[in-house]
């Protein structure tokens, strides 16, 4: 075996760092390039989303942002023809497996219109992932207008094996609830 020289370890390192400096500058460009598209595909999914919880045929969604708890949070106005429906408030809270977010429609009184979970990608297959198609779960969110309560044999009934799934949705809600308290306080 040849003794190693300096050129024999500085020419493959040289060429290395070129590849990954090359690689690199790609991946950074393709970003770049890619960066306002996705954003804009990710805000039609977005108001598609908020179309299914305020079906009304002349709906407007205007984009608004609220300072709650040192925290910013974007939310959405929801009008028809200038009148104001509702809000949709989105918001993430831990479940078992990570972050589970969900859409929050609320109406102009206060109540839950709907709500969508928009990631649950990470909880367990079969269990907390059934969470996001779940209309049953869903739906015993609607109507309410107070904080709900995470206890077991509360107000709200608890995917069978996702305890854990269904308080990050009830937090989800109750995120959103304590939001719309506060854009409706500053509006008086």
């Amino acid at each position: 075996m040849a003794k190693p020289t300096p050129q024999n370890i500085l020419l493959p390192s040289a060429v290395l760092l070129a590849i990954c400096l090359l690689i690199s500058a790609a991946l950074g460009f393709t970003n770049e390039i890619t960066k306002k598209r996705i954003a804009e595909i990710d805000r039609q999914n977005n108001i598609a989303a908020m179309a299914e919880i305020f079906t009304e045929k002349n709906t407007e969604f205007k984009d608004k942002t609220l300072t709650y708890q040192s925290a910013d949070y974007a939310y959405t106005e929801v009008s028809e023809s200038g009148k104001l429906l509702g809000y949709v408030f989105t918001s993430s809270n831990t479940g078992y497996g990570g972050a589970v977010s969900a859409m929050t429609g609320i109406n102009a009184d206060g109540t839950v219109r709907s709500v969508k979970i928009t990631a649950v990608d990470n909880e367990t297959p079969g269990l907390g992932q059934s969470a996001k198609g779940n209309t049953a779960f869903l739906k015993q969110f609607e109507g309410k207008s107070k904080q709900i309560s995470t206890e077991k044999n509360a107000e709200i009934d608890a995917l069978t094996g996702a305890t854990i799934t269904t308080k990050a949705v009830i937090n989800d809600v109750n995120t959103a609830l304590k939001l719309f308290e506060q854009v409706k306080g500053g509006q008086k």
